[in-house]
């Protein structure tokens, strides 16, 4: 989806606007494998999850949102809207596949309800169900609010009742690295990928967060590429330093071959948070 001026759905499709957009951003996850809003809708379709949320604010003043026909709207799961003011409306999509009712709660108190009638039928109670892909998606337009936004599911036959909630967080605070394993091998065949995340003082992943990160690297190998999954940040994949989109930029590093094994060190920093390091471990593997 784009948030365009006058800008027509063909033009987008086309390609013709709006640059800097280079890659394309269909599908369930982005470049760097990361996941997309329509992929927690497909959590629920593959019963994944029981019940997964997303969120949307309003389109800028002036402008309307095109979705081309593989896109999908701009949501985020995020409850953390900085750049809205507080009670302005924004539309909340609960997907769900099993549940009888999903109630909606801002703060504590129920701001929304849809059930879901018997034989098929779809009764509308401060909420809608819609048929086709969207028969799994419970819609609400809802004040904004900050503090926590929870999507509660029940199942009338078994008692059975899925929680999810979305949090307001603070302000960023610091960096905080995750490395998807702790050890890999010694080989040029092999590759670890660092997710740097921008946290709020409690630690919590800032989702609007945009800011710049610098990397140094030392160890038997080499920092050998870096993305954030934005695409219209025309940075380099090359150099070590990166901007974050939604709150968090992705790091590759690669082994050299080295028989006896040795470490990786990844370090991160952005001016005015708290820096943060990783390293891992290389071994011998077999061939």
């Amino acid at each position: 989806a784009a948030t365009l001026p006058g800008k027509g759905m063909l033009e987008t499709c086309l390609g013709t606007s709006p640059w800097p957009w280079h890659i394309s951003y269909a599908g369930d996850l982005d470049i760097c494998g990361f996941k997309k809003p329509q992929s927690f809708y497909r959590n629920v379709l593959w019963d994944v999850s029981p019940l997964e949320m997303v969120v949307s604010g309003p389109a800028p003043a002036g402008t309307s949102e095109q979705i081309s026909a593989w896109g999908w709207p701009d949501e985020e799961v995020s409850w953390t809207w900085p750049s809205i003011s507080e009670g302005a409306q924004v539309t909340v999509k609960v997907y769900s596949k099993a549940h009888d009712e999903v109630e909606l709660f801002v703060n504590g108190a129920r701001v929304g309800r849809a059930m879901r009638g018997g034989g098929g039928s779809i009764a509308f109670v401060n909420g809608s169900w819609f048929r086709g892909i969207e028969r799994l998606t419970a819609t609400f337009v809802v004040p904004y609010s900050p503090g926590n936004l929870t999507a509660v599911g029940h199942v009338r036959a078994t008692g059975r009742t899925d929680v999810r909630t979305l949090l307001t967080t603070g302000m960023p605070a610091a960096l905080r690295l995750a490395a998807d394993r702790t050890t890999i091998c010694a080989s040029r065949n092999d590759l670890a990928y660092v997710t740097v995340y921008v946290v709020d003082s409690a630690g919590r992943h800032v989702p609007h967060a945009r800011v710049d990160v610098n990397f140094d690297f030392e160890g038997d190998g080499e920092l050998y590429r870096v993305g954030n999954g934005d695409p219209r940040d025309l940075g380099s994949f090359q150099q070590p330093r990166r901007t974050t989109h939604r709150g968090r930029v992705l790091a590759v590093l690669r082994p050299k071959a080295n028989a006896a094994g040795g470490t990786l060190t990844l370090r991160a920093a952005a001016t005015g948070l708290a820096a943060a390091s990783v390293t891992l471990q290389t071994k011998a593997c077999p061939l």
